[in-house]
């Protein structure tokens, strides 16, 4: 490994790059100023950099940043050294980028730990590279023979999720399809999916668990948004019988260990509360875990994927997700485009949900007409292929014919004005002294009901409120 050493006290310098050198045998590049250290940088690039901050000419902050400017694969690590007290000095360069940083006087032993964490570091990216590489290989090898399908855009997978078709009609998409199947035959490679909301990270997911097939092998989905964070362990782990106050007496088994065999799927990961980030990590390691109160290590079986719709590299280089976890949640990417970037799938798309959900419905739409399509196709669709699901299942429960029409399919809030007709005026007399809320909200629901001539299916939808909800503001049995 090759390190640049930049110091201006000559003693400091050479006590250091002596360590360096003769006990860890490192290549040294040893200088006593940042502006000469950078130009032999952008010739060598060194892959730990190792500077004071107080420096004449360009500091350490200037070079760190002068680094990262360049360096636009993150190749390089660099740890700055600052006197004591300096606190401000200090979060200027972690926010900066700066790996870690050392009071002076330098500790060796302190140092020795750093580097060795930054070599940890790089052989795991390295172990991800090689992966990525090879299966990258195999998905080529895999793609060159459907490309003609494709442009016929005919592939659909049914029957795999509850009788839902799944509808690949894109390279991007099919190319993802194959990368799932690759990634299937590995159960030890952790995979992240990004993406989204809306884009089907999860119908990815399983599409990773079963390789294209009905299985019968457990998948575990934890939503890690919707858990509070003093349930997470107990809910995670499990615990043993009596382990803490409240606790069962049998006992409770963690839902990893309810993934045994299976896939353990992990979504939102970016919301995983970050004292819970060390202990995941260790099971991803180890590949076992111990039941809260436990005193046995239970060994895994389980494929771990992760999804999310944050940019975690971001939030690790923010301290909000540790990057060792990072690493070890990666190891297999997959990165699912928004629909917007993949309008010649919306069309498609939308006409296999259109007779999906007419037959669930017992309606009679066979087609979209033009105009429905280039309606269609022009929306942004910030919901993605969630939104287009529901856009065309209102349309179909809202009306009927053999034609889907423009109209017929609402996306916005001018659109839904359709609903109720514009020259219908709602209007409420205000009370003098007091009016409570939930009056107000009977009023607002009973003249939506009227308006709808008492279907409470049409009229939660406009209210965009669940129906049950609906029937409890409007005092219906």
């Amino acid at each position: 490994m090759r390190i640049l050493l930049i110091d201006d006290d000559d003693y400091s310098r050479r006590a250091i790059n002596n360590f360096l050198t003769d006990a860890m045998g490192y290549q040294v590049d040893s200088l006593d100023n940042c502006m000469d250290g950078f130009k032999l940088y952008q010739n060598k690039r060194h892959e730990i950099i190792i500077s004071d901050i107080r420096m004449p000419g360009m500091n350490g902050i200037e070079l760190l940043k002068a680094v990262k400017a360049i360096d636009n694969e993150n190749r390089t690590q660099v740890i700055l050294i600052t006197g004591f007290g300096e606190l401000e000095t200090s979060i200027e360069a972690l926010r900066s980028g700066a790996f870690d940083y050392m009071l002076k006087p330098v500790n060796i032993n302190e140092l020795d730990i750093v580097i060795k964490k930054i070599e940890g570091y790089k052989r795991l990216e390295h172990e991800n590279e090689r992966l990525n590489k090879h299966f990258t290989e195999e998905i080529n090898k895999t793609t060159a023979s459907i490309q003609k399908k494709l442009e016929q855009m005919e592939m659909v997978y049914s029957d795999l999720f509850e009788n839902r078709k799944i509808g690949i009609f894109s390279n991007q998409m099919q190319e993802i399809v194959e990368l799932s199947k690759v990634f299937h035959q590995h159960r030890d490679v952790n995979v992240l999916i990004q993406g989204e909301t809306g884009t089907g990270k999860e119908i990815i997911a399983q599409l990773i668990h079963n390789g294209g097939q009905k299985s019968a092998l457990p998948f575990i989905s934890v939503n890690c948004s919707a858990i509070s964070s003093s349930l997470f362990e107990s809910e995670l782990f499990g615990y043993e019988k009596g382990s803490f106050t409240g606790a069962l007496q049998t006992g409770s088994i963690g839902k990893i260990e309810l993934a045994q065999g299976g896939t353990i799927f992990f979504d939102e990961v970016g919301d995983l509360p970050f004292d819970m980030q060390p202990k995941l990590l260790r099971v991803l390691q180890e590949k076992e875990l111990f039941r809260i109160g436990g005193k046995s290590a239970i060994k895994l079986d389980v494929r771990f994927i992760f999804a999310t719709n944050a940019n975690l590299e971001e939030m690790a280089q923010q301290g909000k997700f540790r990057t060792d976890l990072l690493y070890r949640v990666n190891t297999g990417k997959i990165f699912i485009p928004p629909l917007r970037e993949r309008k010649t799938e919306i069309a498609p798309l939308a006409l296999m949900l259109l007779k999906e959900i007419t037959e669930q419905r017992n309606k009679s739409y066979k087609e979209l007409d033009k105009e429905a399509v280039l309606k269609l196709e022009s929306y942004h669709w910030p919901g993605n292929v969630r939104e287009l699901r529901s856009a065309i299942e209102r349309a179909v429960i809202l009306s009927d014919g053999h034609t889907l029409q423009a109209n017929q399919i609402l996306l916005n809030s001018q659109d839904m004005g359709l609903l109720i007709p514009a020259t219908k005026n709602f209007s409420l007399n205000m009370l003098e002294s007091i009016f409570p809320l939930e009056d107000i909200e009977y009023e607002i629901a009973q003249y939506v009901l009227k308006r709808f001539d008492g279907n409470i299916t049409q009229a939660s939808r406009y209210l965009n409120i669940s129906w049950r909800r609906l029937k409890r503001i409007a005092k219906l049995s």
